[in-house]
């Protein structure tokens, strides 16, 4: 029994190439384009000479030339599709950086509606952000955070802050609570 090469190796024909479109030159372009509007521009001329008017054939030409030029500028000046948004992975913390103007603010929004009370959720969601808050702004205020310098920054933060970030709630805080604590935050 005779075996093939493609048998003991095991693989599959690999898939022909993509052929890419070959763009034109700016002159060939414009030759294809003056090609294209003078069977247009024949085209309607004889529809309109069958009709019984008379109108010249270099101003019927001249019309789809500028018509089909036109058409090959915009083509040329159309921007570049914007990129499909695509959420960077998750960071440690929970929470993801978005490239959108108040996109924060709606995440936050979203989240203080989802949890609504219940403290399971307000722990998973929304605890680790604050705490992810706090040390960046401890960070960026006092080059320390929670786990580089514990004591200091208990101390910066203050008990309420400390009491709040450190123990996981039964019940999630009202409103008037959270602002409390951000313009707690908003102090450092």
């Amino acid at each position: 029994m005779s075996v093939g090469i493609d048998d003991l190796l095991g693989g599959e024909p690999e898939p022909a190439p993509r052929r890419r479109k070959a763009r034109l030159t700016p002159l060939g372009a414009t030759v294809r384009s003056a090609i294209w509007a003078a069977l247009v521009a024949g085209f309607l001329w004889m529809v309109v000479a069958a009709t019984g008017y008379s109108v010249p054939f270099l101003l019927v030409f001249t019309v789809c030339l500028a018509v089909a030029i036109s058409w090959r500028l915009g083509g040329m000046l159309r921007p570049e599709p914007f990129p499909r948004y695509r959420p960077t992975p998750r960071e440690e913390s929970g929470f993801r950086a978005v490239d959108k103007p108040f996109a924060d603010a709606k995440r936050w929004v979203d989240r203080l509606d989802w949890v609504r009370g219940d403290g399971e959720q307000f722990n998973r969601a929304l605890l680790p952000a604050f705490a992810a808050l706090a040390d960046e702004r401890l960070r960026l205020r006092h080059g320390i955070t929670r786990a580089t310098h514990p004591a200091r920054a208990a101390e910066l933060l203050g008990p309420r802050l400390v009491d709040f970030l450190d123990s996981p709630k039964r019940r999630a805080p009202s409103h008037a609570q959270l602002s409390e604590l951000v313009k707690l935050l908003e102090e450092l």
